[in-house]
């Protein structure tokens, strides 16, 4: 790399420039300072040839006594490009967001379907194996942590769905209206019922955790509610939308 410094004087300011050449073999020309203008605390200098091979740097500022100052062009982004960078990023989250919701709201509904028919079996096997009639509550059949299993510990389902929240979604069972007596129960306590129960399954925030709500009976049929309330009349679900 070749170098050449300059004087350059305006009024009572004097400025070094050095010259920088990118290829003195190949071309062999002279800078040619062309335009040169004065400002407070600086000057202005541009250098062009036919080849645009020269560059022209404002090193030392020699201005009424004030001592050398060095002179650093400092390169980032601007103002603009950074509120496009901006612009672009809220776009891209204005799209993502609500599909993401909606992914979610999908995850959470297929998993109370699940739990749903879970609790269809556990209580059809509550029913053959304690001859209780149907479990007259959730914990009945579910896993409370303590004791034996029982007719009214019966652990047919994990404790996360006896506790009655999963994924976004309460759970209830809702008992039957026809209770088990001592004399038609082989269960010492918490008499099932003869003629059913309701599952349900509601989401903690409708639009957002979960937008349907699920109900089933011993018949086995799911059905949804899009409004995200289940319908039901015990011991039957009676929203009117089957689940396919």
């Amino acid at each position: 790399m070749n170098h050449e410094n300059k004087m350059s004087v305006c009024g009572d300011r004097r400025f070094v420039v050095r010259l920088v050449r990118k290829d003195i073999c190949e071309y062999g020309r002279n800078a040619t300072i062309f335009s040169q203008g004065c400002q407070e605390g600086g000057i202005k200098l541009s250098t062009v040839n036919e080849a645009g091979l020269w560059r022209a740097h404002i090193v030392v500022d020699l201005w009424k006594g004030r001592g050398l100052k060095m002179k650093v062009r400092e390169k980032g982004f601007s103002l603009i490009e950074l509120l496009i960078v901006v612009a672009i990023i809220l776009i891209i989250a204005a799209i993502a967001i609500p599909n993401l919701l909606r992914s979610r709201m999908a995850a959470n509904e297929a998993s109370a379907v699940g739990s749903i028919r879970t609790m269809n079996t556990a209580a059809i096997t509550y029913s053959s194996i304690y001859g209780n009639g149907f479990p007259p509550a959730l914990s009945a059949m579910g896993t409370t942590g303590t004791g034996a299993v029982s007719c009214t510990n019966a652990q047919l389902l994990d404790s996360v769905v006896t506790a009655g929240t999963k994924s976004g979604y309460n759970f209830a069972l809702r008992p039957g209206t026809v209770a088990l007596t001592s004399a038609s129960s082989s269960c010492s306590g918490g008499y099932g019922y003869s003629d059913g129960y309701v599952v349900t399954a509601t989401p903690i925030t409708t639009g957002t955790t979960g937008q349907r709500a699920f109900c089933s009976d011993p018949s086995g049929v799911i059905r949804f509610n899009s409004a995200g309330t289940p319908l039901y009349t015990s011991p039957n679900c009676t929203d009117t939308t089957i689940l396919q």
